[in-house]
């Protein structure tokens, strides 16, 4: 009797544990939860051909209706898939899994070079949490006009200056040839 009251709570029990470990979630685009330490995002939808895409814990997948899968630790079924949202069945036998934040799954780019948009006037980043492309604008100062009027009115000085000094010479020379002329007439 006591063998039977021992099984049947062991049963209760081992029930409880496994029902933890599996879930069914209706999900939108870019929602997350976690099962038994792992991180499930829902990436994206495909409704043509009722395809999921997810991230488990870093390991990114695509997922059929009506087929199980798995992705990691992590049994997935896909049930419906809508517009917006799918109806997922998840069955977890992650022991000592370690959480992730997915974001290796989130990254649109790895490094600045992913992110070349031929454009010579920006500057293209890949940059943030999760890394993603960003262009900034470059402006450019058209140094050319600023030179070119500067060196224009250099001149214009430099011309100015040197009317005033001939003027000044021949001012000079046309008062000391006068007196030269009073002297020997």
């Amino acid at each position: 009797m006591k063998k039977a009251i021992f099984l049947l709570l062991a049963v209760v029990l081992l029930a409880t544990v496994v029902s933890a470990s599996k879930t069914t979630e209706t999900l939108i685009v870019g929602q997350s939860f976690v099962l038994r330490d792992q991180n499930i995002t829902l990436l994206d939808l495909d409704t043509k051909e009722d395809k999921v895409i997810l991230c488990i814990n870093g390991k990114k997948d695509i997922v059929a209706d009506g087929k199980e899968k798995r992705v990691g630790e992590t049994l997935v079924n896909v049930k419906t898939v809508s517009q917006n949202t799918a109806k997922i069945e998840f069955d977890s036998d992650c022991e000592d899994c370690i959480l992730s934040n997915n974001n290796e799954c989130l990254h649109t780019c790895n490094k600045n070079s992913d992110c070349n948009d031929n454009d010579e006037s920006t500057i293209d980043s890949c940059i943030g949490t999760p890394r993603k492309c960003e262009y900034f604008q470059i402006e450019k100062e058209e140094v050319v006009e600023i030179v070119e009027e500067v060196k224009e009115h250099n001149i214009v000085v430099n011309i100015e200056e040197e009317i005033k000094e001939v003027e000044t010479k021949t001012n000079f020379l046309t008062k000391f040839l006068d007196w030269l002329s009073s002297v020997f007439s």
